[in-house]
């Protein structure tokens, strides 16, 4: 019988992280990434936990479910909401 192969990679892609004003720190599924702004990151396709720290010390944890075409994610303090909204 022939023998079982593990499971094929996780597709990847990328992502692109941003915060208004800026944050200090981004952690994604717990790992640090650094500061904003994060320019298309590898990331594999499927759900992640983004946690943004705001440089004034406000937090936001958002799950983003990154495409196979690639992924924004930016969020506004100051209005509460995502980047770009009215």
């Amino acid at each position: 019988a022939p023998a079982e192969t593990a499971d094929a990679p996780a597709a990847l892609s990328t992502v692109t992280i941003d915060c208004n004003p800026w944050c200090d720190a981004i952690h994604v599924d717990g790992e640090p990434w650094g500061e904003s702004m994060l320019f298309q990151r590898p990331i594999t396709v499927g759900s992640h936990e983004v946690r943004l720290h705001e440089s004034r010390g406000s937090e936001k944890i958002l799950v983003v479910d990154v495409a196979a075409v690639g992924s924004k994610v930016c969020w506004d303090f100051d209005r509460g909401a995502p980047c770009g909204g009215t």
